[in-house]
């Protein structure tokens, strides 16, 4: 057999996954070329979903919604932060605002849209709106692997594989950054059709409006958009695009500008502009660990938790996705620093909570399923060498054995999303006594205090609080959330004792700090309860 169809085919395939991206110097003329600020020539190039593939991610995002805390059947598996999270929502409508009356880390508009769904009648109505943040942000990941690998049947495996992530590594949903994927993952899409000469400078206002969006969502969206906008510099500065870049800044700005000065207005007449920079910006920053030996413990932990889950796969083999005849350089160095970077900052936490990882999902899945289909493509082209059967591109049984190998290296992964899976359950069954426990002291405590009256709930959840509808005497409404620093644990133990809550309930199996347990003994008398075994609640002195 002659050796030019063998190489005419080997060209072809390796050129499958960046068949569509456009090299932008092509499009530029000999003049052009010579004043690089001058836009280049644009050669759009569409990616349309199928529409059976917008059902699929419909389905997807309405059976991974339907696990959500919200709904009554699940609530008691919810954790800490997210209990937390809806009890601050709820306060919100009682008159007491985030970020002064209750220390919060949550974006602004997470919290206004939580109270929104209490003031409407139910917190039920947060599912419509997870619902569409998860089919838009699967949509649009769908339409980022298709520009990447031009494989729709690969981009419709990591849409699958991002909601399964998002039902194990965040089970029961309502994560501030799950609301901020419905603009994180359009505005990754943006800037992956400006780095393919595929978008206007104009769009960077579009651009900086969803990552304010991102950011008043979710503060940690933050570290995305100051990473993106140092590898969008570099790019503009390489190519010599000096006037575009000013030009796009502006743009950017005026984006971020039209969003913040219309929130930051409500916040302002709020009084919430320095706590809300402080709790959500400043905190997680200088709480990070400083011991070596929960340092070691943490990276041990979410080093088997990203590898097994195979987010951290992607970033590990990064140099080879940037090897020779390799493009879309800019954006895939955008991935690997976010997810990199988050990494990091999740590490670096006191807490050991799968939940963090969830910023991570989209840049280190898109990057390990981009090195997993290089490493498809490579072992085709060996096989054809081997057997010299096909002269054409893949066909059917091409997708098939695609399946098969996504399946062989996506099976740690599976056993690990089982597991992350079955550990919110686990907890549920042991905890049920627990349950019933809180329930019955919610209702001892709405029935015995005025509506102004405060309490506190020494317990992993916030469940007292919302069912009996009473505020914490505390800005920090659970003791070990948000308590990782000693400032906040001072703050606790101080307004414990200053503001004399009428009821503490106290779980039994968490320790209690020896000036609290002081408190109580001086100024609190046991309340008695039949068939209350998990927690102690204690009455103040009259």
């Amino acid at each position: 057999m002659s050796s030019t169809p063998l190489e005419s085919y080997r060209e072809e395939f390796s050129d499958l996954s960046t068949l569509e991206e456009v090299n932008q110097d092509t499009h530029l003329s000999r003049r052009t070329k010579k004043t690089p600020t001058k836009k280049p020539r644009m050669k759009k190039t569409k990616v349309r979903v199928p529409f059976f593939h917008h059902f699929y991610l419909l389905v997807f995002s309405l059976i991974i919604s339907l696990f959500s805390i919200v709904i009554p059947f699940f609530s008691n598996f919810a954790n800490g932060i997210q209990t937390q999270n809806l009890y601050t929502g709820f306060m919100i409508t009682q008159g007491q605002l985030p970020y002064t009356d209750l220390f919060a880390t949550g974006g602004f508009l997470y919290y206004l849209t939580i109270s929104f769904t209490y003031l409407v009648g139910s917190n039920l109505w947060l599912l419509p709106v997870q619902i569409l943040s998860f089919y838009v942000s699967g949509v649009y990941l769908y339409k980022i692997v298709v520009s990447l690998s031009q494989k729709s049947v690969l981009a419709l495996s990591v849409s699958s594989i991002f909601y399964l992530l998002n039902v194990t590594l965040g089970f029961g949903g309502l994560y501030p950054i799950q609301f901020a994927f419905l603009f994180f993952l359009p505005a990754i899409w943006f800037l992956l059709n400006y780095f393919k000469g595929q978008a206007k400078d104009e769009g960077f206002i579009l651009y900086g409006i969803l990552c304010a969006f991102a950011i008043l969502f979710d503060s940690r969206a933050l570290l995305f958009g100051l990473i993106a906008l140092v590898v969008l510099s570099s790019y503009n500065l390489a190519h010599r695009y000096f006037a575009r870049g000013f030009y796009q800044l502006l743009c950017l700005i005026f984006g971020l500008l039209l969003v913040f000065y219309t929130v930051g207005f409500i916040a302002f007449n709020m009084q919430v502009i320095v706590p809300y920079l402080q709790q959500t910006v400043v905190y997680p920053v200088t709480s990070i660990t400083n011991s070596f030996e929960t340092l070691v413990y943490s990276l041990g932990f979410y080093l088997v938790a990203t590898l097994g889950s195979g987010l951290l796969l992607g970033v590990l083999v990064f140099p080879l996705l940037l090897g020779k005849g390799t493009k879309n350089h800019a954006i895939k160095w955008v991935f690997f620093l976010s997810a990199l970077f988050y990494f990091i900052l999740t590490i670096l936490t006191k807490s050991f909570e799968a939940y963090h990882l969830l910023p991570m999902i989209p840049f280190g899945l898109i990057l390990t399923v981009l090195f997993l289909n290089r490493r498809f493509e490579d072992t085709s082209v060996e096989e054809f060498e081997h057997t010299h059967h096909r002269q054409h591109l893949p066909n059917d049984s091409d997708i098939q054995g695609f399946g098969a190998f996504m399946l062989k290296h996506f099976l740690v992964p599976v056993l690990v999303m089982g597991y992350g899976l079955g550990l919110p359950v686990y907890h549920y069954l042991i905890d049920t006594s627990l349950h019933q426990e809180r329930e019955m002291i919610a209702s001892y405590i709405a029935t015995n205090t005025a509506d102004n009256d405060s309490i506190y709930v020494w317990d992993t959840v916030a469940t007292i609080y919302q069912d009996s509808q009473r505020q914490s005497s505390s800005h920090l409404a659970l003791p070990l959330i948000n308590t990782s620093d000693a400032v906040n644990q001072k703050r606790l133990e101080d307004e414990l004792l200053q503001n004399k809550a009428h009821y503490v309930v106290l779980n039994n199996n968490l320790e209690l700090p020896q000036l609290v347990r002081n408190t109580l003994e001086e100024h609190y008398q046991e309340v008695s309860f039949e068939n209350i075994e998990h927690l102690t609640v204690y009455q103040l002195n009259p």
